[in-house]
């Protein structure tokens, strides 16, 4: 039977698309058709989100082509991101976003976008203490002022800087957690489990019991395990342990139980 997804538009993709994105289109449609041929079923939310997202990019695709206009998704991305540029230049900003920092100024923001990126935010906002004219305020003292800046620009943009991460993916993972912004969290998440190593397993077991991320404190406890000499003879091991008792129970415990999994290095 004939696909009704590549034939209209797949001999004309090669006017609009280069090479290499005509082969990898035409790699995933054969996917897709390879899992529902087998009857194979996509448990894994975070592998059908992408199979969502990577289709929703060829249905637009198959738009464009109908169009014959590549300039439309440009100027769709362009229309998407402008709402950070009101930001950056605090274009009609209706609120101040204030940190601990008692040195560090309040930031200027839309209380649209606050209420629209946490249930949390639209919750104080709707507040009668909230209800005020533009130039109302709120303090967010969970973070100190550098944070905060990153925590905004990410609430308008979905992106950190390399530097952000490094400096704040911990502190910004446990705000998101807090605020209830999934996917500030998933992507610190990400950013964690990238950059694990000896040096900050402890720091990302801690956050991952902090926020109740079981499949990610799996992951870290298993690299512990893995490594479990070099981490706890480790100069941080101690002031961990006593901090958090209980993780380093669960530690041992994992260690117990998968005996083969630890370094004979």
């Amino acid at each position: 039977m004939a696909c009704a997804i590549c034939v209209p538009f797949s001999s004309s993709l090669h006017r609009y698309l280069c090479q290499d994105c005509f082969r990898e289109t035409l790699k995933l449609i054969s996917s897709v058709s390879n899992l529902i041929g087998h009857g194979e079923s996509i448990s894994q939310h975070s592998t059908k989100k992408q199979l969502e997202d990577a289709l929703k990019v060829v249905g637009d695709l198959e738009f464009l082509g109908a169009v014959g206009d590549l300039e439309l998704l440009k100027d769709q991305l362009t229309f998407l991101t402008e709402f950070s540029v009101a930001f950056r230049n605090q274009v009609h900003t209706d609120i101040l976003v204030k940190s601990a920092d008692l040195h560090g100024h309040a930031i200027p923001a839309h209380k649209a976008v606050l209420a629209t990126r946490s249930k949390i935010f639209r919750n104080i906002l709707d507040s009668d203490s909230c209800k005020a004219p533009p130039g109302d305020s709120i303090t967010l003292p969970e973070m100190n002022h550098e944070e905060l800046e990153a925590f905004l620009r990410f609430l308008y943009t979905g992106h950190l800087t390399t530097e952000e991460v490094e400096k704040h993916v911990y502190s910004l993972m446990r705000v998101a957690h807090k605020y209830e912004i999934s996917f500030l969290e998933s992507f610190c998440k990400c950013q964690i489990l990238k950059g694990l190593g000896l040096n900050n397993a402890l720091d990302a077991l801690e956050i991952s019991d902090t926020c109740s991320k079981h499949n990610m404190k799996a992951a870290v406890t298993g690299f512990i395990v893995e490594n479990l000499k070099d981490i706890v003879l480790s100069p941080n091991y101690d002031d961990f342990a006593l901090k958090h008792p209980h993780l380093s129970l669960e530690i041992m415990k994992a260690s117990v139980r998968n005996p083969s999994k630890q370094s004979t290095t």
